[in-house]
């Protein structure tokens, strides 16, 4: 063999392991498999809202989201992942935490409120009053109230608001849910707005879905 072949097939290798590593690539793969099957969810509940079919809109759904945590984890510096993580990714024509709400809301799962205010949060239902002296020491409210959203997770999911001067309180309640295994949805509301947890669940949710290690809502 010529050393001139020699060198034609080593380049044409080089080339082609380079191509199939290309995190671009790879990511925009994943990005297509995502956008399919949330079309096929919302397609699937439009259809068949009885889910008579498997597999059924919610778990199509599962599916596309997975598939985007694929691409934060496995191809984080590709064009696609810095567009998730600064929100500027839409499926469908629809944004992330609209599709998140739809995913939450499908799966017939009752909110649970925490409304981090600039000195306290509330929680709903209770309507109980939390200062952050409390939410510093151990085994108080917001804590107790992961615990009893873990009992019943399948039930249940969290909600966040966050209002103006509310910083401290917010980032507090982040740090505390990190660890926990169960659904969260965040909100921003101003001072003025009024929270009625049963009748009026908020519609445009940033989120943070917890098997996701909470990096791109």
């Amino acid at each position: 063999m010529s050393h001139m072949r020699v060198l034609l097939i080593a380049c044409f290798l080089v080339a082609f392991l380079d191509g199939c590593s290309n995190p671009n690539e790879s990511a925009n793969a994943l990005f297509v498999e995502a956008e399919e099957l949330f079309q096929k969810s919302i397609n699937k509940e439009l259809t068949d809202p009885n889910n008579t079919t498997d597999p059924d809109a919610f778990d199509l759904s599962i599916q596309a989201f997975a598939k985007i945590d694929e691409i934060l984890k496995f191809y984080p510096s590709s064009e696609v992942a810095v567009k998730l993580k600064e929100g500027r990714v839409r499926f469908c024509n629809l944004s992330l935490r609209t599709l998140w709400t739809r995913h939450v809301q499908m799966n017939n799962k009752t909110p649970v409120y925490i409304d981090c205010h600039s000195d306290c949060v509330i929680l709903y239902p209770g309507n109980k009053k939390v200062t952050l002296d409390e939410l510093n020491k151990a085994h108080n409210p917001v804590e107790e109230l992961f615990d009893k959203i873990m009992e019943r997770r399948e039930e249940l999911y969290l909600v966040v608001i966050a209002r103006p001067h509310s910083v401290k309180f917010f980032r507090t309640i982040q740090c505390l849910v990190k660890s926990r295994l169960f659904d969260v949805c965040y909100d921003i509301l101003d001072d003025d707005i009024e929270l009625l947890p049963y009748l009026v669940p908020p519609k445009s949710l940033p989120f943070r879905p917890s098997v996701f290690d909470g990096q791109w809502w």
